[in-house]
């Protein structure tokens, strides 16, 4: 014999009611009740009740009733009716563009040559075949520029260092505003690529453009 409850179900203020979801086998909505409560005449006291076909079947125990929600099979017209295929979503790891290889996301001094730029910084710049190199107070100013006429006007070429990097050769340049060597975080602002090469803050390197 089934427990009576003392609890009063009235979900979205429908008396009796005590939850509705949809079927994972027939994908039609059922409603479950306590019978006494919604005036439901049934031999026990948990009714459910499918929406779209008026059946229903009732339950000695809540619990009973619940596992039958997904189940429908106390509905004979949703029996009858084709089965609810559900779709499996396969998640898949996206694949990485840069496994295998070393980002950088620095502009690099190498030595008292060279300046490397990471992808990052020169994906900024727009990935131009010649940079324009300027020096403001200590920071130094990285802009795209159009292939010079005659060399030595202050514009370098860029040449590719690896899949992470560029480099160019800006040995004068280096060399009269005395750039220290180190790896410094790009500041991107407009359309230029900024630097500030602080002694304070550089990270001793070894050397080599690809690291940068």
């Amino acid at each position: 014999m089934a427990r009576p409850t003392d609890r009063t179900y009235a979900d979205q203020g429908i008396p009796g009611r005590v939850k509705q979801s949809i079927s994972r086998t027939t994908g039609q909505p059922v409603t479950l009740y306590y019978a006494e409560q919604a005036g439901i005449e049934a031999d026990h006291p948990w009714v459910v009740v499918c929406e779209t076909h008026g059946e229903q079947g009732s339950y000695p125990t809540l619990r009973q009733a619940e596992q039958h929600i997904p189940l429908g099979d106390w509905c004979a017209a949703c029996m009858a009716s084709p089965k609810r295929t559900i779709k499996k979503r396969e998640y898949t790891t996206p694949p990485n563009p840069h496994r295998g290889r070393r980002t950088s996301r620095f502009v690099t001094v190498s030595g008292d040559r060279y300046i490397a730029l990471g992808k990052e910084a020169y994906d900024h710049l727009g990935n131009p075949g010649w940079i324009d190199l300027q020096m403001k107070g200590n920071e130094v100013i990285l802009t795209a520029a159009e292939e010079p006429e005659k060399q030595g006007q202050g514009i370098h070429k860029v040449t590719a260092a690896s899949q992470t990097s560029v480099w160019f050769a800006a040995i004068a340049f280096v060399a009269e505003h005395q750039i220290a060597n180190g790896k410094y975080p790009p500041i991107l602002k407009g359309k230029t690529v900024r630097f500030v090469p602080d002694r304070t803050t550089d990270q001793a390197i070894t050397g080599e453009a690809e690291d940068a």
